[in-house]
């Protein structure tokens, strides 16, 4: 019914080596979760110490390591926090150009509004 060529037959193979690649390293992932390190690229590590930024007095830097905060959004909190002083509330980062409420939402519980004893 089906004559395929031998390069037909060749990627067939390697798409089926690929796919049960994948599945192999997805059920070691899910089984092994000390693996999950070395595939994350997140600063953030949900299985140990979680990550705490006190965005009253964090640099550039530091706010880039909260999730979906790059460099100029960084610095648009910067910029902010020193326009209007101290955070008071965490909600305040919706006052800032490019943090709504899904960014708030990703990062609210990763930031502090000071140092914890």
């Amino acid at each position: 019914m089906f004559s395929l060529t031998r390069q037909e037959k060749l990627l067939l193979i390697c798409l089926g080596v690929v796919i049960i690649l994948g599945i192999s390293i997805n059920h070691v992932l899910k089984t092994r979760p000390g693996f999950t390190s070395f595939y994350n690229c997140s600063d953030i590590d949900l299985g140990k110490a979680k990550l705490s930024i006190n965005i009253n007095k964090a640099s550039q830097d530091e706010l880039m390591r909260l999730p979906g905060i790059g460099p100029d959004l960084a610095a648009r909190i910067i910029q902010y926090r020193n326009a209007q002083g101290s955070f008071k509330e965490k909600e305040e980062l919706k006052n800032i150009k490019g943090i709504g409420e899904k960014k708030f939402e990703k990062i609210k519980e990763y930031i502090q509004l000071e140092n914890k004893p």
